[in-house]
Formats: structure tokens, C-alpha cells, sequence
């Protein structure tokens, strides 16, 4: 049984504090019980609660063209969001990931200025140091390397052109591309 209402997330700033775990004799979800000779951990690591070390290290590691592109993405999804305390939630959370990127989507969508702390799930963890100072450069399309036998060519001609598309083709075959 699925649940409907307003949210479909957790934690949930409406609906009180809604979507709830259904319980099983309502037909939610039921662990298998079996039995073991041991002792059941049901516990995560921390790392499981760590929601901003990855996402800062790679909004750091993109070219600025490729922050600029996150901006404006969720700049655009949070304008379609009704309630303007569901937007600063959402701008105080991205605070927690960089705190330029977070004043700026609070700029385009009519927000106050980011608070992270305001943002921060209490039974979370801080990005790691470590994560402020990662770069990953693989994670950036401008440092793609474009190789000629990596990529497709396609021509598009009518029966007026007059251009050698034959020669072309030849030339692009012989680069290893494929036309």
C-alpha cells in the first residue's frame, strides 16, 4: 500500500512529518524473520549519514560552467516549488554544500540568505575537511579529453549540394572516426 499525500519524502516540513512506515497487518513492509546463530547489528556506519561530502566534492571538482548549469537547474526546479518555506529549506540544505552556490538559487528564487545550520539534519554528519579540498578533475566536461575514434559524425545533405561529401567521409574514416 502506497501512502498519498502532499509529500513523498522524509523529513518532512508539512503533513506531519509524513510519509509513515505502514505497518505490516495494514500490508506494509515485514522483515523475513529467520533465524541465526549469531547477534543481529542493525546499525550503519556513519559514512551512511555523511549527505554532503560527496556532493561538495563534486560541485568543487566541475568547471564553473558546470556550477553555473547547477545553479540555474535548481534555481528552475525550486521556482516550480509552492511553499516558500519548502525553497528556503531546500537553500538552507545546499548551504551545506557550498555556500556561494546556496546565496545564489536563494537569489533566483526569492529566498533569504542560507543558513547551513538551519539546513543540517541533526542526525547527520558535516562534510569532511577532506571534501572541501578535493578536486576531482575527471568530474569536469571541460577537461573531456575528445578523441577522433571516440566520436560519431553525421552529414546531412540534399541532392543540390555540391560539396565532395565523398572526400569528407574519406577523411573522417581515415582519422578513425566513424561517419
Amino acid at each position: 500500500m502506497i501512502n498519498k499525500g502532499p509529500v513523498s519524502y522524509m523529513k518532512s516540513s508539512i503533513d506531519d512529518q509524513s510519509p509513515f512506515y505502514e505497518s505490516p497487518e495494514n500490508g506494509g513492509y515485514e522483515h523475513y524473520q529467520e533465524k541465526i546463530d549469531a547477534e543481529v547489528i542493525k546499525a550503519r556506519d556513519d559514512s551512511f549519514r555523511d549527505h554532503f561530502s560527496q556532493a561538495t566534492a563534486f560541485y568543487k571538482s566541475i568547471s564553473k560552467v558546470g556550477q553555473n548549469h547547477i545553479i540555474n537547474a535548481s534555481s528552475f526546479e525550486l521556482s516550480k516549488v509552492k511553499r516558500e518555506e519548502i525553497r528556503q529549506d531546500v537553500v538552507d540544505m545546499f548551504a551545506n554544500v557550498d555556500k556561494k552556490m546556496a546565496e545564489e538559487i536563494a537569489k533566483n528564487v526569492g529566498c533569504e540568505k542560507p543558513d547551513a545550520e538551519r539546513g543540517f539534519d541533526p542526525s547527520g554528519l558535516k562534510a569532511k575537511k577532506e571534501a572541501l579540498k578535493v578536486r576531482m578533475p575527471e568530474f569536469s566536461q571541460e577537461n573531456t579529453i575528445f578523441k577522433v575514434d571516440t566520436l560519431k559524425v553525421g552529414i546531412y545533405s540534399d541532392d543540390d549540394d555540391d560539396f565532395d561529401f565523398k572526400s569528407l567521409v574519406k577523411k573522417i574514416e581515415d582519422n578513425k572516426a566513424k561517419a
